[in-house]
């Protein structure tokens, strides 16, 4: 899991050098590129975090604990990309 997650990194940083210009017709599908590699590196982050956890046998309140804090996290998120779907539309 965490070295696909490197790897995500690494694509994401690379993506720099691709990003094509605003008014290009490819950026819409870099975008989504974008979104979706970032998604999945924050993804197989959090597992990762759970997974060294467990393996570290720590007490369950601090998996506990993390797991509140990404569902907190998760809710902003969630408002936070509802928002900007919503203000696209205008």
């Amino acid at each position: 899991m965490c070295a696909r997650a490197l790897c995500f990194i690494h694509l994401q940083v690379m993506a720099i050098l691709a990003r094509p210009d605003k008014t290009s017709k490819v950026r819409r599908f870099w975008n989504w590129y974008h979104h979706s590699i970032g998604r999945a590196t924050i993804l197989l982050a959090i597992g990762n975090i759970f997974l060294g956890l467990s393996i570290a046998q720590e007490i369950s309140a601090y998996i506990v604990s993390y797991g509140v804090f990404v569902a907190v996290w998760v809710v902003a998120v969630a408002a936070f990309e509802m928002k900007r779907c919503y203000a696209d539309d205008d």
